[in-house]
């Protein structure tokens, strides 16, 4: 009983060969759009972030009306008077996206330009994520001065190192300064992009006061390119 209208809307999809494409390419295309909006509803809404308590965390930033601007970025004046002020806040972050060209030490590979992030020591630890091997930056490699370090990514530790466990201690040209490799974050710290490889000591002082009653601040020399 089955088999009867089976063979019967066979013999009808051959007999309309354009009516059946069109609808079987509808049906892909709809099929489609429901498995992407499901992926981002299920990215963004359902899975929760891969931090210690993503509930808690907020983005800061300034709106300047008198200057037209809406979303102004934080300073070293304005992140040292949160960290010694703002009372109702846990722990705050810094960070500045850009790339670097990074080779092995010794210019024994050619360089290659990837995506990177100068951050505060206290970044990594206000998102409470445990890097996977070796630690975080320590007070003194988050001063101006101080020991160069970086922190690689899971994912260039496995390219670049073949997942060796033995990579902590070992060094990276990064935009023409030896670093040496401290931490590997784990696939899931993907901050501030999915795409980042490298995260480097902002290494900022406090600021000081100058004559005309503005602040000042120093930065290690290695900038962001």
């Amino acid at each position: 009983m089955v088999a009867i209208p089976i063979r019967h809307a066979s013999r009808s999809l051959r007999r309309t060969p354009a009516f059946t494409l069109t609808a079987m390419l509808t049906l892909v295309i709809g099929m489609g759009a429901v498995a992407a909006i499901f992926t981002v509803v299920n990215g963004v809404l359902l899975t929760p972030l891969p931090y210690g308590t993503p509930d808690r965390l907020v983005g800061t930033w300034h709106d300047l009306p008198p200057l037209s601007i809406h979303k102004a970025t934080q300073t070293a004046a304005t992140y040292f008077t949160y960290k010694k002020l703002a009372h109702s806040i846990e722990n705050i972050g810094l960070y500045q996206e850009s790339a670097a060209n990074v080779s092995e030490a010794g210019g024994g590979s050619e360089p290659q330009r990837l995506s990177s992030a100068w951050i505060t020591g206290s970044l990594i630890p206000t998102f409470q994520v445990t890097p996977l091997l070796g630690r975080n930056f320590t007070d003194a490699e988050d001063l101006p001065h101080g020991p160069n370090a970086v922190i690689i990514s899971e994912g260039l530790w496995r390219t670049r190192f073949g997942a060796d466990r033995g990579v902590i201690g070992k060094t990276l040209e990064v935009n023409g300064l030896s670093r040496q490799i401290v931490g590997v974050m784990p696939l899931a710290f993907r901050f501030p992009s999915a795409g980042t490889r490298l995260w480097l000591p902002l290494a900022w002082t406090p600021p000081r006061p100058t004559r005309a009653g503005s602040t000042t601040a120093e930065w290690r020399g290695s900038s962001p390119a």
